[in-house]
């Protein structure tokens, strides 16, 4: 192997040994529960290194990059309503976007709501991408997920108990 390549290498190892990958940072858990006959709410629990943290759903131009949720189309369900959160929202100024940003701690709850077109299970996929900022750097990350609805997610059909 060349000088070159040797020092490429020892530069991406350095790079990514410093820098890391946002999933170091960031666990992820997923859950679901029926709150009708025909809609599923689906729940993402971000637990965020305390070094860090990750801005919200809001889009602020020429700013950092949002938390976005993507899920794949499908039959067998329909979005009702926006991504939602209760958890609080921080705002402070960023010399790196030189404004005010807003931002979740240590840990976030975003709920997305669904009707349930479906008779047989199914399975709800995506991804969500984001972006962590903390220590005098900012890492992206992107996650898949997947939902598995079935059982007692499922509508009643008619005529059963």
């Amino acid at each position: 192997m060349s000088l070159k390549k040797y020092t490429l290498l020892a530069l991406l190892i350095a790079f990514f040994s410093v820098t890391g990958f946002a999933q170091d940072f960031v666990s992820w858990n997923y859950s679901s529960k029926k709150v009708s006959d025909n809609e599923v709410e689906l729940t993402f629990t971000a637990q965020i290194d305390s070094r860090y943290h990750m801005y919200t759903i809001d889009k602020v131009e020429d700013g950092p990059l949002p938390l976005e949720f993507e899920f794949e189309p499908s039959a067998s369900y329909e979005m009702v309503g926006a991504i939602t959160t209760n958890s609080p929202v921080k705002v402070e100024y960023d010399d790196q976007f030189d404004k005010d940003l807003p931002y979740y701690g240590e840990s976030v709850v975003l709920t997305q709501r669904i009707k349930v077109l479906a008779t047989e299970p199914f399975t709800i996929k995506g991804y969500l991408s984001y972006q962590i900022c903390g220590e005098g750097t900012c890492i992206p990350g992107e996650e898949d997920f997947s939902f598995n609805i079935s059982g007692d997610l499922l509508p009643k059909e008619a005529g059963t108990a």
